[in-house]
């Protein structure tokens, strides 16, 4: 029995990293994911040869299948490789790590020769990513390629995103998604990257079908999905695809979006070297988590933990399976054992005003009249004095002022003939 049964594209990464310029110079777009061609992936390689890259084998699910046989669940992962050096690499990287795959992964191709998928993934100092990726022989990844047995022991299904850009790899995805629910596997389906949404819409829609239990996603994928700048209106729409909604939110963590709750989770602060694969990353800690019986916000608490601590290497991935294991066993014991400090929600990265000193008030202690205006200060009592002035100092018939007491009405002068009530035009009274 597996816990989870992962379809996606077989790809062996390429990292390099490179300046700003190099991207501007090359037409590529900055942090997201290109699909090239043979003779644009040969170009780029040229372009590419004073930097030393580093491989490792790839592919987004198959990354998160990684992560899940890493921290100690057990994982199936179905592929489309050419019989090369390249898909030799993969497959030997995926036996390491004891993730089983489908038998015929690499048997020679139904339709024609072609060559196994390389993705050149360029870093840039800000830790930013942006892929090329040269798809080759996955893109004929196809119902042949499914393990019915395999997938209908699994807890779990789970496909990438990617898979709706070619006709064989979307007929892939229904159909396991068709067969996970006719056995009883829970499904979740990744967008992947926000060129996805974009480009291949319709197909994702045709991919969740009539929803599905766990969808992810990034804030930019959401976004773009319900085509708005509001993370609530993008996150009300997309639940109801996904019964349970992960929408990650960078640094600042992730949203965890259930039938009877939405509870942001917090991030860690941390010092980003490169970001790719964090999402990969983050998918694997939650599906893991989910076999291990966490709750919906405490698996995301370990998915953000766990790509906080990716993001701090170079690679899609851990460079050792052990270390799986040892960032399993660090978020069990607490995060600030490994050195990581939740991310502090009420901190404003914006630009803040200097403090300005306090003014006093013109009008404190000045009530206003109905019309609104505000009355002459000598009509009206000091905040700090019990004493008031009743009548102008200047005003004929009054020395100066009095003080009489609370709640003892108007104020009556001591002098018959120059007394006056309430206001000194009233006249005197004998």
């Amino acid at each position: 029995m597996y816990d989870v049964y992962g379809l996606g594209n077989a790809l062996v990464d390429m990292e390099y990293r490179v300046d700003d310029s190099f991207l501007r110079t090359h037409g590529i777009p900055k942090g997201h994911m290109t699909l090239v061609d043979e003779a644009r992936l040969e170009a780029l390689v040229a372009a590419l040869a004073d930097y030393q890259p580093e491989r490792m084998s790839g592919g987004s699910a198959a990354n998160s299948m990684i992560a899940v046989q890493g921290f100690g669940g057990r994982a199936f992962y179905s592929c489309r490789l050419a019989d090369d050096a390249v898909g030799g690499y993969f497959l030997r990287d995926l036996s390491d790590a004891g993730i089983a795959t489908n038998g015929n992964a690499s048997s020679p191709p139904r339709q024609q020769e072609g060559q196994s998928g390389q993705c050149l993934v360029l870093v840039t100092p800000d830790a930013e990513r942006s892929m090329n990726t040269f798809l080759g022989i996955s893109t004929q990844l196809g119902t042949a390629e499914i393990d019915q047995q395999a997938l209908e022991q699994a807890r779990f299904f789970y496909a990438e995103g990617y898979l709706s850009s070619s006709p064989d790899s979307l007929a892939a995805a229904i159909a396991c998604r068709e067969l996970a629910e006719g056995a009883g596997v829970k499904t979740a389906i990744s967008l992947s990257d926000p060129s996805m949404v974009e480009l291949f819409r319709d197909n994702l829609v045709k991919i969740l079908g009539n929803g599905v239990d766990h969808l992810f996603c990034n804030e930019e994928e959401a976004l773009t999905w319900a085509g708005t700048d509001r993370l609530d209106i993008a996150v009300r729409e997309l639940k109801d695809i996904g019964r349970e909604l992960n929408v990650t939110l960078g640094r600042r963590g992730s949203l965890v979006v259930t039938a009877h709750a939405q509870t942001p989770v917090p991030g860690y602060e941390v010092k980003a070297v490169d970001s790719n694969g964090a999402g990969d990353m983050y998918a694997g800690a939650c599906l893991y988590g989910w076999c291990a019986g966490m709750e919906p916000a405490q698996a995301a608490a370990f998915g953000n933990f766990a790509a906080a601590t990716l993001v701090q290497t170079y690679g899609a991935r851990l460079r050792r399976l052990d270390a799986y294991a040892e960032t399993l066993k660090a978020f069990k014991v607490g995060p600030a054992s490994a050195g990581l400090w939740p991310w502090r929600t009420d901190r404003s990265h914006s630009r803040r005003r200097k403090p300005q000193p306090r003014r006093r008030r013109r009008h404190a202690g000045r009530p206003r009249t109905r019309d609104g205006s505000r009355p002459p200060a000598w009509r009206t009592r000091s905040r700090y004095a019990e004493r008031r002035t009743a009548t102008p100092p200047d005003h004929p018939g009054v020395a100066g002022p009095s003080a009489p007491r609370r709640g003892a009405g108007p104020w009556r002068s001591p002098h018959p003939e120059t007394r006056h009530d309430r206001h000194p035009d009233a006249g005197s009274r004998t």
